[in-house]
C-alpha cells in the first residue's frame, strides 16, 4: 500500500473574500505580512506550493485561522 500525502494549497477565493471584507489589497498583505509581491502573485496564479510559514503569515495578516485559507489536494 502506497500512501500519498495531500498537498496544501491556498484557497484563493477565500483569501479574496476575506481581503474584501477587511478592505485590504495585496499591498496591505505585502507590507503587513512580509510576503513578497512575487509570492503573492504565485499564490493568486496557483503556481507552486506555498511554504507553511507563508501560509501562516497570510492567515495572520488576514486575522483568520490558517484552516480558513487552506485547501487540500
Amino acid at each position: 500500500v502506497i500512501l500519498m500525502a495531500k498537498k496544501a494549497t491556498i484557497n484563493v477565493p477565500a483569501v479574496i473574500i476575506t481581503m474584501a471584507k477587511q478592505k485590504m489589497d495585496v499591498n496591505d498583505i505585502i507590507s503587513k505580512g512580509g510576503i513578497s509581491r512575487k509570492t503573492m502573485q504565485n499564490i493568486f496564479d496557483g503556481v507552486g506550493t506555498p511554504r507553511p510559514k507563508t501560509i501562516g503569515k497570510l492567515a495572520e495578516v488576514l486575522n483568520v485561522d490558517v484552516t480558513a485559507i487552506i485547501s487540500w489536494e
